[in-house]
């Protein structure tokens, strides 16, 4: 388990961690919620997810001043959308 502190260390920027986490155990979890909307609420109360949006985030902080993080978050929102459709 990486501990706050190692993110950096393991992926080397914010940039590099938000590209990983597209090919990660996200897509399986955003699966499950997009299968499962009334269960929604259970998985963001659930103490073991991790909380918060990393796409969000990237937005507010990256996407202002980086071409590259732009795209990783134009790639994420069509594989959310394409994830709504499949789920639908």
């Amino acid at each position: 388990m990486l501990e706050r502190g190692s993110l950096y260390g393991a992926f080397g920027d914010k940039r590099q961690l938000v590209a990983a986490l597209q090919d990660g155990p996200v897509l399986p979890a955003l699966r499950e919620v997009l299968a499962n909307p009334a269960r929604a609420q259970e998985y963001a109360s659930d103490a073991g997810v991790p909380q918060g949006c990393m796409i969000g985030n990237t937005t507010a902080e990256l996407v202002p001043y980086d071409a590259e993080a732009r795209e990783i978050v134009a790639r994420s929102h069509v594989l959310i959308d394409a994830l709504r459709a499949e789920s639908a």
